[in-house]
């Protein structure tokens, strides 16, 4: 069971942390990313990493964020990515 000084230092952080408004945001936002990036899979169902004659293609239903100089979808590979650091 934790001491009474550690329960101690873990409030007195707390209530410092909460005060500081881009550390609450921050936190916010990284639990936001943490807890959509496992649906995106769902949304983004093509290979990240596959080719397609699509190239500089502009946003569209089937490209959501368009595609780069090699075809890739933008959306699906911004997905793998936060799939890989998450």
């Amino acid at each position: 069971m934790a001491d009474l000084a550690t329960v101690r230092g873990s409030a007195r952080f707390w209530r410092v942390f909460r005060r500081q408004r881009q550390a609450v945001v921050a936190l916010v936002m990284l639990a936001a990313i943490t807890a959509v990036v496992p649906v995106t899979a769902r949304f983004f169902a093509t290979d990240p990493h596959g080719l397609s004659a699509d190239a500089l293609a502009p946003p569209s239903t089937r490209h959501p964020l368009g595609t780069d100089y090699l075809g890739q979808d933008g959306s699906s590979t911004r997905s793998c990515g936060l799939r890989t650091v998450c």
